[in-house]
């Protein structure tokens, strides 16, 4: 792995921003975008928390972008390029164009990982969407995205690599790859035993408005919360709240998580916990190995406790504020969590401003799991499909039956 020293990249930057001052003289538009490009790269030198993992030379990728900027009129495509290369599906703008690739995991409605013998396989295909429409599956292998090949894929970025390929890396170039560029039609080459067979997906199907917790009982006077994208809205504790109100006898729990891909607040995620605990507990660590990590607690909220046999879903679409809640129920021992890989979002975010009003979303520290797993490496104890297309839900029928093995 290539670990460059700051101070190495921080003499670049410098030395750039000698070197675009002289000559002819650049466009009001080309000057902005590449006081973007030196802002984006110190921050990316200085601030993200996972620079010293970086497998990209960052230094000759910036010297790149900067000679790309001279005719260019917005710093927007400019700046893609430099987060994909991070290959961190937690780095984003605040913005996007009609081109833009696609946010992944909110974005995506597949996801796939590398096989090893040059194919990808796919782990998880969105309730609802268009994958699902075209009956993608779990477990199908892909040979190509969109016509290019899976090595050509997760090789692109060879120019400026300096260290052996990792696995997570190219599950991220994978994803983005699948996910595809808004407004552009996508396609599939699948490997099947009839041979190869061509599939074509829409743009992803809008979600569409849901409310807040879906609240619903199950047999065996289960009681199960799904969690609607809402985990960055402050109405969903009250929504919580209304939807347990009267289920205090209630001694069977399913808490999904699995549609939780843009994130949240712990304002949000942390009255959510409390419901479960009689004493105050910690839950999860941040930091940064310079710095040292420091551990988060989580206070009991009333009016009462939740008591009995829980089980928390996870999967694909469980991002950021809905991993690091999966994390928390585990570190407190509250109930078991059933799901496949999460989306492995890294790190906790700040948004960061440029010259030109733009906000980079960096990770600039790190979050653990108390026993030191960071959030992103950490995996469900029970193994099952989550996110299960059109097929039927693997994951919900795991819960049921696990939580009547445990009355048993």
């Amino acid at each position: 792995m290539l670990n460059l020293p700051r101070s190495v990249l921080g003499a670049f930057i410098c030395a750039f921003s000698v070197a675009v001052s002289g000559g002819v003289a650049a466009s009001p538009a080309s000057n902005t975008v590449r006081a973007d490009i030196e802002a984006a790269c110190e921050l990316v030198a200085n601030r993200y928390a996972y620079n010293d993992t970086l497998t990209l030379n960052l230094d000759s990728f910036c010297d790149d972008l900067a000679n790309d900027a001279a005719d260019k009129q917005s710093s927007i495509p400019v700046l893609e390029k430099l987060i994909a290369s991070l290959r961190d599906n937690h780095v984003s703008l605040d913005t996007n164009t009609s081109v833009s690739p696609r946010l992944v995991p909110t974005g995506a409605d597949y996801t796939v990982r590398p096989s090893g013998r040059g194919t990808a396989i796919v782990t998880g295909v969105r309730p609802g969407s268009s994958a699902a429409l075209a009956g993608l599956s779990p477990e199908d292998e892909i040979v190509a995205i969109d016509g290019q090949p899976i090595d050509v894929i997760v090789t692109s970025w060879d120019a400026y690599w300096s260290g052996d390929r990792d696995v997570s890396l190219d599950m991220v170039a994978l994803n983005q790859a699948a996910a595809g560029r808004r407004g552009t039609p996508r396609s599939l080459t699948l490997k099947t035993d009839q041979g190869e067979r061509q599939v074509h997906l829409k743009d992803p199907v809008p979600q569409g408005q849901k409310p807040l917790v879906t609240c619903q009982i199950l047999s065996g006077d289960t009681l199960y919360l799904r969690f609607n994208n809402s985990l960055g809205d402050t109405d969903t504790v009250d929504a919580f709240d209304s939807a347990i109100e009267d289920h205090i006898k209630t001694r069977r729990w399913i808490i999904d998580l699995r549609d939780t891909p843009s994130g949240g607040d712990t304002d949000v995620a942390e009255p959510i916990l409390g419901r479960f605990i009689e004493k105050r507990s910690n839950y999860q660590r941040y930091g940064t190995p310079e710095s040292g990590y420091i551990d988060r607690y989580v206070d009991p909220r009333g009016p009462w406790t939740i008591t009995g046999s829980v089980i928390i879903l996870v999967g694909n679409w469980t991002g950021s504020m809905g991993e690091g809640l999966a994390v928390g129920f585990d570190a407190l021992g509250v109930g078991d969590v059933v799901g496949s890989q999460m989306a492995g979002l890294r790190g906790g975010i700040e948004n960061l401003d440029l010259p030109s009003g733009l906000t980079l979303r960096l990770p600039t520290y790190d979050l653990t799991h108390m026993d030191g797993t960071p959030r992103h490496d950490w995996m469900p104890p029970y193994k099952q499909v989550a996110d299960n297309g059109s097929g039927p839900d693997k994951a919900l029928a795991q819960a049921i039956w696990m939580l009547s093995e445990k009355e048993d």
